[in-house]
């Protein structure tokens, strides 16, 4: 959501940005949760716990924070690329099994 070229992006209403930071949060705790089934034999299981302490530290933020503070664009930006990182690391996992 941004007001024309170049301009920054405008803030969310706050009932928005708590159902925003809701998300992220149950989003988060599914991914730990898939992380830490990872069998202790797999390279992945090993590879994915650095990954997983960085989201279990946001998770704390996160749910620290509650409705009354919204994480900036870089923040929002790192956390989306750690989440991404955590599923690729189970997508990998996986095709270890196979």
């Amino acid at each position: 959501m941004t007001t024309g070229a170049g301009q920054k992006p405008l803030s969310k209403p706050p009932y928005i940005q708590r159902m925003m930071n809701q998300l992220l949060i149950e989003q988060v705790k599914l991914l730990v949760a898939r992380l830490e089934r990872l069998s202790a034999d797999s390279l992945w299981a090993h590879r994915s716990s650095g990954a997983r302490g960085e989201l279990l530290r946001w998770l704390a933020r996160l749910e620290a924070a509650g409705s009354s503070d919204a994480l900036n664009y870089e923040e929002r930006a790192r956390l989306e690329a750690v989440i991404r990182h955590g599923y690729w690391l189970l997508e990998k996992a996986a095709r270890e099994l196979l």
